[in-house]
């Protein structure tokens, strides 16, 4: 059963909790990016099998090895020599939805061939490469939709997001999309996988914010919209930067009574030093809804605000509103409200920001990533 037939009838959190049943022998587990460069983001979402090595090997008997393989033409041979149980691939959208199926095809066709999974780190909910689901055995997105019937509507731009934003700021994509069809009777192997919350890098930021972060009263931002400065190109594909600018906008009001930073972009080591100061981060949709700075922000001890959250489902999971972020429309025109009441109410902000760094950092402390692996592979493991 996938994991979005069970968030249709269970609490978000309660769809994340399966119990970590192992492989009854060890499973030699190969996961690679794919690509002839090395995107940064798809090694992230490999980090956790190697970070939390031990916790795949006594919970779950898994040997996993991770690495990078220089282009799809170059797996088969790769995955001949090693002769894993499980593959986990990351193409890139770089690669095109022909050749990525093509390779798929080829692996599926191999003499006892492994489990296939391919692990979809694009940040929209949709993909140009659903037409791989009839080669592999699961399809894992980083985050997905609560709601399946999403994946079957015709969106401009190919995603509920771009559709959006697109009609809120009167944009013309073109024939701009990202996106693709499920395949009839393959919509089974669509599971909630994990994101780039599981890297090294947010385990080490939660931990330094845990320790360095300034309490409330010594934070001397009140608003952080360091949010890049505003778009000079009307590229399609970058219809995200339009929106925002609108989220600047939207925060325009605030800084006649708050401390709002500016939102011009600074050396990184700078940033994350003003996210230790801030109360409140606002933080709009990118090219899909969970983006850096989100996790950047709870692990830095800072109240998240962004658009809502509730139509989709990801790991680790910062998005319980109310309790772990404050949510806003998606047209942003309760931003300034929102943000105003909590900066006045700061023991409600305090709650529920110190509330989500602790809900990261027990993901890392408790391993965490051991169940979402176990949860995401159920059924494809060595039985």
């Amino acid at each position: 059963m996938s994991i979005m037939t069970d968030c249709a009838f269970r609490p978000l959190q309660e769809s994340l909790k399966t119990p970590a049943i192992g492989a009854s022998r060890v499973c030699r587990m190969l996961v690679a990016s794919v690509g002839e460069k090395k995107e940064a983001i798809s090694h992230t979402h490999g980090e956790g099998f190697t970070l939390d090595r031990d916790a795949l090997r006594t919970r779950l008997n898994i040997e996993a090895t991770y690495e990078h393989i220089p282009g799809l033409a170059k797996v088969r041979d790769r995955i001949e020599r090693t002769r894993p149980d499980v593959v986990i691939l990351m193409p890139t959208w770089r690669d095109s939805a022909e050749a990525v199926v093509a390779a798929f095809r080829d692996l599926h066709e191999m003499p006892d061939r492994p489990r296939l999974v391919y692990l979809d780190w694009f940040a929209p909910t949709s993909s140009p490469h659903f037409a791989v689901l009839p080669y592999v055995d699961r399809y894992l997105k980083r985050n997905i939709l609560v709601d399946f019937a999403g994946y079957r509507r015709e969106y401009v731009g190919g995603y509920e997001v771009a559709q959006f934003v697109a009609q809120l700021l009167k944009l013309d994509l073109g024939d701009w999309r990202f996106g693709s069809e499920i395949p009839q009777g393959q919509e089974h192997k669509l599971w909630l996988g994990w994101n780039f919350g599981v890297g090294e890098t947010y385990r080490r930021l939660t931990r330094f914010g845990r320790l360095l972060g300034r309490s409330w009263a010594l934070r001397h931002v009140d608003v952080n919209r360091r949010l890049g400065p505003p778009s000079k190109s009307n590229a399609p594909n970058e219809w995200y930067q339009n929106y925002r600018d609108a989220a600047l906008h939207a925060l325009d009001p605030l800084a006649a009574k708050w401390r709002c930073s500016g939102y011009e972009r600074i050396p990184r080591r700078k940033y994350l030093l003003e996210l230790l100061r801030s109360r409140v981060v606002f933080s709009p949709f990118g090219w899909g809804e969970v983006c850096f700075r989100d996790y950047e922000a709870v692990a830095c001890g800072a109240l998240l605000v962004k658009p809502a959250m509730e139509h989709l489902i990801t790991s680790p999971n910062i998005y319980v509103d109310g309790e772990t972020y404050v949510s806003v429309k998606w047209d942003l025109s309760d931003s300034a409200e929102k943000i105003t009441h909590y900066l006045e109410h700061p023991d409600a902000a305090k709650k529920i920001a110190k509330n989500a760094q602790e809900v990261l950092w027990d993901y890392y402390r408790e391993h965490r990533f051991a169940d979402d692996v176990a949860r995401a592979l159920r059924g494809l493991l060595p039985a």
